[in-house]
């Protein structure tokens, strides 16, 4: 029932009183009749029981058998009619005739007295009496005048019921005609009733269907007439309307789009705009830093008066937290523009360890923190600097966020992962917090924003990093307790010895004696990379362009042993180009580093398709060196 659909149920509500009607009818009809041919069949074989012995009363009396045989063979021609017996008072056979030969096995019937009728098989026995009327004499033992009736005889007639039985049969196929009939007729009426009604509310359906996909154009018709209509209507009315609400919802979807695209345009053009004007001012800032941070490092290496040392050192500091400041920005606009391609390796997870311990033991103790780093034989594959620069900064937080107890940095085997923890007794960082602080510039506990406590790009930095080289990174923490940052690496098998040498490692080489050529066209930055290099007793041959740097090597007759080339350069000359040029004239194996202000990171791009090192301003002493040992050892 539940899945009838509504002309289903139409029919079915329309045909089912229908067929409880007529097959009521019908029974009725058929019941009646068989009682009326019941009746009739009795009254009809009763008359003629009685008649047949009220003529053999006679023959009866008097004894005269080839009376009552003549009245039994008369009456066996009688229609239905099968056998007839003629008994005496003491039941003795007077006359019989009938068409079967088993009818005298119905004799004993007539033993039992006055009228009656049964059913044996398909045989209708009745039985009437046999009367003899007659007067009584004058006798002393009779009262006078008294007239007895005294019973004769018996008259059994068996009639066949299998007519009756036909009868019965095309009465009830007649009944069952009609009812048929009936149900014909209802179902007719029905399907078209049902169609009346049902297809109204199909179409209504199909409506509704069509509605539900988007077309609000659909039309119902209403010619049904009754609440039909009205539906009808009304849903029309509803779809005109929806029409034009749809009209006017894609109006303000053009209009919201146009409005959107419009400040997408302006907000990539101000973006176009900001990044060239960060590249600028980057340049410009990086480049007197970068030359602070040259005789800043030249003047340390110097023998000066104490106080004047204690001044030197404090210059040295403020540059190096401005420099950290701009190597910060320019590690976030390096992640961003997807130019730093991870180097992954196996490689022992213990040195990497072992050089935190070294770099932060130091600033645990100054603020009487305990600093335990547990050592570990596990061996990882990812990119070994880019891990270690994400350790770094967590442990730099714990060590900076830590008042009392101590940081634990533990490395343990997770499966087919190594999971490194980082954990503090620290302040701790509140739930809500857990997304905000790995955002750019967020510093929950440094609202005046203090230098020392850091620029809130450390965690950033670790994020992008953990996304870059797909590890897992999670974080547990509770305020005032403490926090736990996890990161998860691809455990790695354990190579030959050769391999478990760090790449960090560099050889202690000496540069005396290297040429090393110096392109910028700022004077005071070139005359301060040439100072700090020719302390360190390189041979420096400096220009501000191209073709003077190719006349000076050409003058000395010697092949150079690196070159170190500003980005930018007089008359839009670019670094890239100078050293592809002196690659090509004097060695394509000339190891060439290019310094550039610039965080655009299409500079990033430019350097690394042209195969050169790229040093960002302001440029510390130590890298530079660090670079030129790496690039120069045999």
């Amino acid at each position: 029932m539940r899945n009838l659909d509504i002309r289903a149920r139409v029919l079915l509500a329309a045909l089912l009183p229908a067929a409880v009607i007529a097959v009521l009818l019908a029974s009725f009809f058929v019941s009646a009749r068989f009682g009326d041919l019941d009746t009739a069949l009795h009254e009809q074989e009763r008359a003629r029981a009685r008649q047949i012995a009220v003529a053999s009363e006679y023959g009866v009396f008097s004894g005269n058998q080839q009376v009552l045989q003549s009245l039994a063979d008369t009456a066996l021609a009688e229609a239905n009619t099968v056998g007839v017996i003629i008994t005496g008072t003491d039941g003795k056979l007077l006359a019989h005739s009938s068409q079967r030969s088993d009818i005298l096995s119905f004799l004993p019937q007539s033993a039992r007295a006055g009228e009656y009728w049964t059913e044996i098989g398909s045989l209708l026995l009745y039985s009437a009496p046999i009367h003899a009327p007659f007067l009584a004499l004058e006798d002393d033992s009779l009262d006078q005048g008294k007239k007895l009736t005294q019973e004769r005889g018996k008259v059994l007639l068996a009639m066949d019921r299998g007519p009756l039985m036909k009868k019965k049969a095309d009465l009830l196929v007649t009944g069952l005609g009609m009812a048929l009939l009936v149900l014909a007729i209802a179902g007719i009426l029905a399907m078209r009733l049902s169609r009346r009604v049902s297809k109204p509310i199909e179409d209504l359906e199909r409506a509704v269907g069509r509605i539900s996909q988007g077309d609000f154009q659909v039309q119902v018709g209403t010619e049904v007439g009754g609440s039909l209509a009205r539906l009808a209507e009304s849903l029309n009315r509803m779809v005109a309307q929806l029409a034009l609400n749809q009209e006017e919802m894609h109006r303000r979807i053009g209009e919201a789009t146009e409005e959107l695209r419009v400040r997408k345009d302006d907000a990539e053009r101000a973006n176009v705009a900001k990044s060239r004007f960060l590249a600028a001012a980057s340049h410009d800032l990086r480049q007197p830093m970068h030359a602070l941070g040259l005789f800043v490092g030249q003047l340390q290496q110097q023998t000066v008066l104490p106080e004047a040392r204690r001044l030197v050192e404090q210059i040295a500091e403020s540059v190096k937290a401005l420099g950290g400041l701009l190597d910060g920005l320019l590690d976030i606009s390096k992640l961003d523009a997807g130019v730093l391609t991870p180097e992954k390796t196996p490689f022992a997870a213990a040195q990497m360890l072992a050089r935190l311990e070294s770099d932060f033991s130091g600033a645990a103790a100054a603020k009487n923190l305990f600093l335990r780093i547990r050592p570990s034989p596990l061996w990882v594959h990812t990119d070994p600097v880019l891990l270690e620069r994400i350790l770094l900064n967590l442990v730099a937080n714990a060590v900076r966020y830590t008042e009392k107890g101590g940081i634990l940095v533990a490395c343990r085997r997770r499966g087919n992962r190594v999971r490194i923890e980082v954990r503090d007794t620290g302040i701790g960082i509140p739930r809500e917090a857990f997304d905000s602080i790995f955002q750019e510039f967020v510093q929950l506990r440094n609202p005046g924003r203090n230098r020392s406590q850091g620029l809130g790009l450390g965690l950033a930095i670790v994020k992008r990093l953990a996304t870059l080289l797909d590890l897992r990174l999670e974080l547990l923490s509770e305020l005032g307790k403490g926090s736990i940052f996890a990161v998860e690496a691809p455990l790695a098998l354990p190579t030959d010895a050769a391999q478990a040498k760090s790449s960090r490692l560099l050889p202690n080489l000496a540069l005396d004696g290297k040429i090393v050529v110096v392109v910028d066209d700022d004077e005071l930055v070139l005359e301060s990379v040439a100072s700090l290099l020719e302390s360190w007793g390189c041979l420096v041959l400096p220009a501000a362009g191209g073709k003077q740097a190719e006349e000076r090597v050409r003058r000395i007759g010697l092949i150079p042993d690196a070159l170190l080339c500003d980005f930018r350069l007089q008359d839009g000359e670019k670094g890239t180009d100078v050293a592809r040029t002196l690659r090509r004239e004097f060695g394509e194996d000339i190891p060439a580093i290019l310094i550039s202000g610039d965080t655009d990171p299409e500079v990033l791009r430019m350097a690394r398709e042209a195969g050169l090192a790229l040093l960002h301003k302001p440029l510390s002493s130590a890298k530079l060196r660090t670079l030129l040992h790496r690039m120069l050892g045999k």
